[in-house]
């Protein structure tokens, strides 16, 4: 379990399919339930995550409106939720699913353990975190991938100590790679290009998994929403897709640190005539997309960055989103080519006994997870 990382379905069918539904400490000492969640905690899983911001210089909410269910369904078809409860009020909520992903070359299916928020009354409690993970292993070990990714926040420094020490009961995090997200203001990287245009996602997603097997986690598969590609001699030479996901999931500004808060006025001025990512008002969700499922090599990428920056302009979009390792060149070429804002995390794979082999197996290639899907 992660930052988020994100962005959580799961209903009672797993229930009926032998997975265990509950884990419990000897209620006189702890009243906490840790079990699979249902579609009765939706409004309760939401509230917690509206109410219990990433805080920082800039406190978000990652907010999953108007069904967290729904919003689950990005991440995989197989998405699972957990929640803790004390009382029946949700204070505790983290997610597992599964996609086809590339390792080493090669398409399987990867897990993904990722959404883990604890309401501030029962921060630190680590009790809590750990019947949780031994719920999940009980998920995993019904048939659940070898191996799963996640990733923390480079600065959250406790979650890293307490997932790193390989502490009794909890799976094993190891450290594959550094994960730069970039925030791109869409008016200052607005361009066009006559050779970029629509193709249908069948011969998109085609490109992309040859591509995307350069890379450690890239996705494998259809791209999900309308791609835009570089042709060149008639054959396509990079794609990518603009992917707004506002409609179910939403990042809120909840608070800016002094003196930010001060100087958030003086900072949008200068934002405006720099083409940089304005500061919103508290309380309001970021005109956010994604620049998703990009394959292409330098020279391409640009231009498809350009055109979906275009397209993003024309439908009120602000911001664009996109990943890279820290690794690849082509994280510093649009940190060079774009003013952006740069958010570090870090990259681990997790695993019980039975992924180790997988696990350490791993060459050195460029991790190339779809931020979209996290």
């Amino acid at each position: 379990m992660d930052r988020q990382t994100s962005p959580d379905q799961l209903t009672a069918q797993q229930s009926s399919a032998g997975v265990a539904t509950s884990v419990a400490t000897n209620p006189k000492r702890d009243s906490t339930l840790v079990r699979i969640a249902n579609p009765n905690d939706d409004s309760g899983i939401r509230k917690l995550l509206r109410d219990n911001p990433m805080r920082g210089t800039l406190s978000v909410a990652l907010t999953r409106e108007p069904s967290y269910f729904d919003a689950g369904k990005i991440e995989g078809d197989d998405h699972r939720a957990l929640v803790a409860l004390d009382n029946d009020r949700v204070i505790g909520v983290g997610s597992m699913s599964s996609r086809m992903r590339y390792i080493n070359g090669d398409s399987m299916r990867i897990g993904y353990l990722g959404g883990l928020r604890l309401d501030a009354s029962v921060r630190g409690q680590f009790s809590i975190v750990r019947r949780g993970y031994r719920l999940f292993r009980e998920l995993h070990e019904q048939g659940g991938p070898p191996i799963y990714l996640t990733s923390i926040i480079e600065d959250n420094i406790d979650a890293r100590r307490v997932l790193e020490r390989g502490l009794p009961g909890m799976p094993r995090y190891r450290h594959v790679d550094d994960f730069v997200t970039l925030m791109i203001a869409a008016r200052g990287a607005a361009g066009n290009h006559p050779n970029v245009h629509e193709v249908n996602s069948e011969e998109a997603g085609a490109f992309a998994d040859r591509f995307n097997r350069a890379y450690q986690f890239a996705p494998a598969g259809l791209v999900p929403v309308e791609p835009l590609a570089m042709v060149r001699d008639g054959q396509i030479a990079g794609v990518a897709a603009l992917w707004d996901q506002r409609s179910v999931k939403q990042i809120v500004v909840c608070d800016y640190a002094r003196p930010l808060k001060w100087l958030r006025p003086a900072i949008n001025v200068l934002s405006l005539m720099r083409g940089t990512p304005r500061l919103p008002k508290v309380g309001h969700a970021l005109s956010q997309a994604f620049i998703s499922h990009l394959a292409a090599d330098s020279d391409v990428m640009l231009y498809l960055i350009r055109s979906i920056a275009h397209r993003a302009v024309g439908r009120g979009i602000e911001y664009l989103t996109l990943g890279f390792s820290a690794r690849d060149p082509r994280c510093a070429m649009v940190r060079s080519a774009f003013r952006c804002r740069a958010y570090r995390s870090r990259l681990y794979v997790v695993y019980w006994p039975d992924g180790r082999a997988l696990a350490e197996s791993l060459d050195a290639r460029y991790a190339q997870p779809e931020v979209a899907l996290l």
